[in-house]
């Protein structure tokens, strides 16, 4: 059973329609992970079409998921005036270009389709709502017969006005994209939700502070 301490003054302020989108990002973020195993399986197999392997295989080994699903799960959010969003650790060495290119791909158009039946459409639109944005950016010309809108490179160009933009990777060459994730204004505290992954149970425990530097 699902023990969360409501006791906790950070649990009993969140309203009871945050805490429902709270819950299920537990499992949305280890069915993401799991999705995105999935597609390296795919990639080595050979079944994903030939734009999309290539331009898969022009990303860094260290792009690739963890091995398994974590046990334990802690996601930083807070609310805005768009409802809860998730604060991803762009800035913490060693995960974030993992975090970024996990985002990138899953708004990546070629994809699509593939994260509509990998995590069911209600959980793929719930992930776009409260995952912050990135992009894969490259200026090299398209190969002949690309369709480029379908793959979703977009150039420098293109990206939003007006937003703070980190990079979180420049590309190694003209052919690999960089990594330009969107960095979320503060307003106000951040909280973490920890969750517990067992016997394919994803389960909210705890809701604290975040700690310094989330």
């Amino acid at each position: 059973m699902e023990f969360l301490r409501q006791s906790d003054p950070d649990a009993a302020s969140v309203s009871q329609g945050d805490l429902a989108v709270i819950r299920s990002l537990g499992a949305d973020i280890v069915r993401l992970l799991a999705g995105a195993r999935l597609l390296t399986v795919r990639l080595r197999k050979g079944t994903l079409s030939p734009l999309v392997a290539d331009f898969l295989r022009r990303l860094p080994s260290d792009s690739a998921p963890p091995a398994g699903a974590p046990v334990t799960l802690e996601l930083a959010w807070r609310r805005n005036d768009q409802g809860v969003q998730l604060v991803l650790p762009w800035d913490s060495l060693g995960e974030r270009e993992h975090a970024g290119c996990l985002v990138a791909l899953l708004r990546l158009p070629a994809l699509r389709i593939f994260w509509q039946r990998t995590l069911r459409r209600r959980r793929h639109d719930r992930l776009l709502r409260v995952l912050p944005r990135a992009w894969f950016v490259g200026d090299a010309p398209p190969p002949p017969g690309a369709v480029i809108p379908g793959l979703g490179v977009i150039s420098k160009s293109n990206l939003p006005q007006g937003s703070g933009l980190a990079v979180l990777r420049t590309g190694a060459d003209e052919d690999a994209p960089a990594l330009v994730a969107e960095i979320l204004q503060d307003a106000g505290p951040r909280l973490v939700a920890t969750y517990e992954h067992m016997n394919s149970r994803v389960e909210l425990v705890s809701i604290s502070p975040a700690p310094v530097g989330w």
